[in-house]
């Protein structure tokens, strides 16, 4: 199936001019601009497709912005995504990837990620690196880990997340955020529910920004812990 699709997308016409978004026969959801450049395509969602393997020619459409390849079958993602310089929205979820390539960082551009039910055992230092300006996630607003492997997020993970809002850490085996956490003024929705987290700071209440703060079903809190007042 991948090797046909990518023969039909790679022979198609060079220009398209398609008023609004629309789903085919296959259920992908192409927002498709013609122009100069050749094909852009601004939404692509091949979820539930069984792909073992992405067809790079749908990461090659220099407009794409939102491409979704959640519940599939795949064991990486080809390095054609992170090249895609406006993408926005990258959703993997359901997959069987247990990493995300480092190269993620080049997706400056990139606002909602959605890595839910991965088996990831980390997130890529890249996302909490502030040695380069260039690697820090400046753009992302919406994190969601849940359903992973993870125990913590990197050290230093606060410091690079200027514009972060919402982050999602649900379901699993999470136990503590590093102290960083109190940098992402931003936060606003912290969700981390039924995890093994065995403490949280009184420094917390320094996110004056976060309306919405879940830990419920963290037995390991303790009936008598104080939740930090805002």
């Amino acid at each position: 199936m991948e090797e046909k699709l990518a023969r039909v997308y790679a022979t198609g016409p060079q220009r398209w001019n398609v008023e609004k978004p629309r789903r085919n026969e296959r259920g992908v959801c192409c927002g498709v601009q013609g122009g100069e450049s050749g094909k852009v395509f601004q939404t692509i969602d091949l979820s539930s497709e069984e792909f073992k393997l992405l067809p790079e020619v749908f990461c090659k459409f220099v407009g794409l912005g939102s491409l979704n390849i959640s519940d599939n079958d795949l064991t990486f993602i080809p390095d054609a995504v992170s090249k895609r310089k406006k993408l926005e929205e990258l959703d993997v979820s359901s997959n069987s990837l247990e990493s995300l390539p480092d190269s993620i960082r080049m997706l400056l551009n990139l606002r909602i990620l959605n890595v839910t039910a991965i088996n990831l055992n980390s997130l890529p230092e890249s996302i909490s690196h502030c040695k380069f300006s260039s690697y820090i996630f400046l753009s992302l607003v919406e994190l969601d880990a849940s359903y992973n492997n993870l125990i913590s997020l990197h050290t230093n993970i606060g410091y690079g997340l200027q514009n972060f809002e919402r982050l999602s850490i649900q379901l699993k085996k999470f136990r503590y955020f590093p102290g960083s956490i109190i940098e992402i003024c931003s936060l606003k929705y912290l969700d981390s529910h039924m995890n093994d987290i065995i403490g949280i700071s009184d420094s917390i209440g320094r996110l004056t920004k976060l309306v919405v703060l879940n830990l419920s079903s963290n037995i390991n809190l303790g009936y008598n812990y104080r939740i930090p007042e805002f």
